[in-house]
């Protein structure tokens, strides 16, 4: 029992107020505040010709800088955030920006098409204290010119991830290009479907 009064007591308050100002005993660095982006996902250039837009979008939890994560050992239905790591932007913004630069590095004119993307889920989960990985799940919708649905797919992506926000930064990276990689196969499918009602070099071409 620590008594407010005794040595001991003394002792931890004195490492309470260091870890307040953000010192430690042994020289030892406290925690610092980090901002996140996905600057360097390796997205290759699309192969798909269709495309002119994509445009992201995610539900109000995912609209906001946090970074969230879950302990599913503990507590599945709880959603938390770490309170000293944040996103730069809302991470449909991050994952809208990365796709779009392996639709900009593409080849050839744009078409006429646009992607929309409905991130669902973009989270870090802990299935115990030391593993978690990050998962990934979104609705593809390829658009035609009049705004008009033409196809649609789901993708539920999850990569492991060192247990700790910046282990959880770099399975994002992974699992965006896995994504990137899996719009351009998509898209690359449909266009060599040849089915009648669904001819995407007539309707998306350039």
């Amino acid at each position: 029992m620590i008594k407010g009064t005794g040595g001991m007591g003394w002792r931890c308050a004195l490492l309470a107020a260091s870890l307040l100002t953000g010192c430690a005993l042994g020289g030892t660095p406290a925690p610092r505040s980090a901002i996140h982006d996905l600057d360097g996902v390796p997205v290759a250039a699309f192969n798909s010709t269709v495309l002119r837009h994509i445009e992201v979008r995610g539900p109000s939890w995912l609209n906001g800088p946090a970074m969230a994560y879950r302990l599913r050992y503990q507590a599945s239905s709880e959603r938390r955030v770490y309170a000293l790591n944040r996103w730069a932007a809302p991470p449909p913004e991050l994952v809208q920006q990365a796709l779009g630069r392996g639709l900009g590095s593409a080849r050839g004119q744009p078409g006429a098409c646009s992607l929309k993307v409905g991130l669902e889920e973009f989270i870090q989960e802990f299935d115990a204290p030391e593993q978690s990985r990050v998962v990934l799940q979104a609705q593809l919708t390829l658009l035609g010119p009049d705004g008009l649905q033409l196809a649609r797919r789901r993708e539920a992506l999850a990569a492991p991830a060192a247990p700790d926000p910046a282990g959880g930064v770099a399975g994002y990276r992974q699992v965006v290009a896995e994504l990137a990689g899996r719009v351009d196969g998509w898209l690359g499918s449909l266009e060599q479907a040849g089915q009648p009602d669904l001819d995407l070099k007539a309707r998306c071409g350039p």
